[in-house]
């Protein structure tokens, strides 16, 4: 086998580091054949892709220093996932993939809303455009996507679920739009009502701002 690098940004100049690891199942742990393919956290805009070695599961990538990213892993058997990175020298970042059930929520941090507003931010672009593919290449699923805003003692809690429901319509709006049959999509918002960090940390609550997927059946 043999690691694919590709860098590809002339826009970027200046000094790199090395962004190394794995892409293995979840559960059996065997290696998968898999993109990663990272971009700029702010902008959305490509940095490089490679795939996997699938004897090994490594890929290799070469990044700019002290950029925020999002780091992506796709294999088509398995869900995709994301994850964020501001990486300062070389690492390893390793990524466990889990196979479809139904029941199976996937969480997406990086589709991004303005503040108070159901209109999506042009850094989402990736990251839809992943959700889109996964519909594509698994058209045996009907999802229910769910909106989720941070709590907010300022709101009340009528006006986050409205918010976080037209979020979800927003997202199916894009998938419809692109060839996505609307009758494999339902929506729900449930406002603050299920964050997963509780915190007084601004930066940390963000991650109560997020679009989950549940796999509901297959047709």
């Amino acid at each position: 086998g043999f690691d694919i690098e590709i860098w590809i940004n002339p826009i970027v100049t200046g000094p790199y580091v090395v962004i190394e690891g794995t892409v293995k199942d979840r559960y059996t742990k065997d290696n998968l054949a898999a993109e990663v393919y990272i971009e700029d956290d702010s902008t959305g805009v490509f940095i490089a892709k490679g795939n996997t070695d699938i004897a090994t599961g490594k890929y290799t990538l070469k990044v700019p220093v002290n950029r925020p990213l999002n780091i992506s892993a796709n294999s088509i058997s398995h869900a995709f996932k994301t994850t964020d990175s501001l990486v300062k020298q070389s690492s390893v970042i390793n990524f466990l993939l889990d196979t479809l059930y139904s029941g199976f929520k996937l969480s997406l941090y990086n589709i991004h809303f303005y503040p108070n507003k159901d209109d999506i931010l042009p850094s989402s672009v990736a990251e839809l455009n992943r959700l889109l593919t996964f519909m594509k290449t698994k058209p045996e699923w009907v999802i229910k996507i769910t909106g989720h805003t941070n709590t907010n003692v300022f709101a009340p809690a009528k006006y986050l679920q409205q918010l976080s429901f037209n979020r979800a319509l927003a997202v199916k709006k894009f998938l419809v739009q692109n060839s996505i049959p609307e009758k494999r999509i339902s929506c729900a918002g449930l406002g603050g009502k299920e964050p997963l960090i509780i915190s007084k940390d601004p930066q940390a609550g963000l991650k109560n701002l997020r679009v989950e997927v549940t796999l509901v059946r297959r047709l």
